[in-house]
């Protein structure tokens, strides 16, 4: 099974170090892994043109693992939305993937990726 860092950087190259990653996203105001801005658990990254200086975040999102595609949304429209008087605009689309990965002593581990 190969692993993959989500998103490239800005010069659209496969990211190798973590680090990169995690530099580009203390850029952003919410959404950190694993834990939040709030102190609690987040099992998720969010990224935003906050990180645009760092990575590639009007391309593509890649899966973190090879997988199979359980379910997908690609709606037509972004949906709207006013926060505290600021318009926005977002995307509910996603991709369900799971993973099943064999450890070299032949344990399997099934994990799911939403993205």
């Amino acid at each position: 099974m190969q692993f993959k860092f989500p998103l490239r950087d800005k010069a659209g190259k496969e990211i190798i170090d973590h680090t990169v990653l995690l530099q580009a996203l203390r850029a952003e105001k919410s959404g950190f892994f694993p834990v939040d801005v709030d102190g609690l658990w987040h099992n998720a990254i969010h990224f935003t043109d906050a990180a645009k200086d760092e990575l590639a975040v009007d391309g593509s999102v890649a899966c973190i693992a090879d997988g199979e595609v359980l379910a997908y949304r690609l709606p037509a429209t972004y949906k709207q939305s006013s926060v505290g008087g600021v318009d926005y605009s977002y995307s509910n689309a996603f991709t369900l993937v799971r993973h099943v990965y064999e450890t070299p002593k032949g344990n399997i581990l099934v994990f799911f990726s939403l993205y």
